[in-house]
């Protein structure tokens, strides 16, 4: 079970990004996430924990940043990411939705990432380029945020890391019809990767972009582009 311990994000009203952080006995670094959120820049932002944890260290940080961000909290016992990553995408109420673990965003990521989502009607993917904590180069290559030419581009570029879940942000709308389908993959820690593959074969825009620190570069897909 599942419950909801607090939730100071309900004065957003016109939600355009939920950030869901996934959490297990990580007080220090979901401190660290939320500390490299800057409130000026989450206007119709909502920020979305799952904290599975055996202790209440999480849930006691978080009521601290709750004074200041908009958090809605919930608590419950261990089940996985898969299911946290279910649960979480059913709890959102934004437009997209940026799954995070362990990472932190980069500086000024989340308002490149709500910006290309306001100039980009037709994207339903962004994927965000990320480097590890210490080591300042790039997971791919990549000078600037486009538009990759075609999904076959984006799953070259990307590889292994398509399914790292902190570079995964996507229009939820999108995805909510194979959530049923994605339920088949729990327990295989691959149902995050099932959901990124259904995102970017439906018709619309794919983007890449540099955003976050072991996460981005912003990269995009679209209904134009070609398998």
């Amino acid at each position: 079970m599942v419950d909801e311990l607090f939730d100071t994000s309900s004065t957003v009203t016109d939600v355009l990004l939920s950030i869901c952080i996934l959490s297990y006995n990580q007080p220090e670094e979901v401190e660290r996430l939320l500390t490299s959120l800057e409130v000026k820049d989450l206007i119709g932002v909502e920020i979305v924990i799952r904290d599975d944890s055996n202790n209440n260290e999480t849930i006691e940080l978080a009521k601290k940043f709750a004074s200041i961000l908009p958090i809605k909290f919930f608590y419950g016992k261990k089940e996985g990411i898969d299911r946290a990553v279910l649960f979480l995408t059913h709890q959102a109420r934004g437009s997209f939705v940026w799954w995070m673990g362990d990472d932190e965003f980069a500086p000024n990521a989340i308002p490149r990432v709500l910006n290309t989502i306001s100039c980009y009607e037709k994207i339903n993917f962004i994927w965000a380029n990320y480097h590890l904590v210490g080591n300042p180069s790039l997971a791919i290559d990549l000078a600037e945020d486009r538009f990759f030419k075609s999904r076959n581009e984006l799953l070259e570029c990307a590889g292994a890391g398509l399914g790292f879940v902190s570079a995964t942000i996507f229009r939820r709308e999108v995805v909510l019809l194979g959530l049923r389908e994605a339920e088949k993959y729990i327990g295989t820690q691959f149902l995050n990767l099932f959901i990124v593959l259904y995102a970017i074969t439906r018709p619309g825009n794919v983007f890449p972009i540099n955003a976050t620190k072991s996460a981005p570069n912003i990269g995009l897909s679209s209904p134009e582009m070609q398998m």
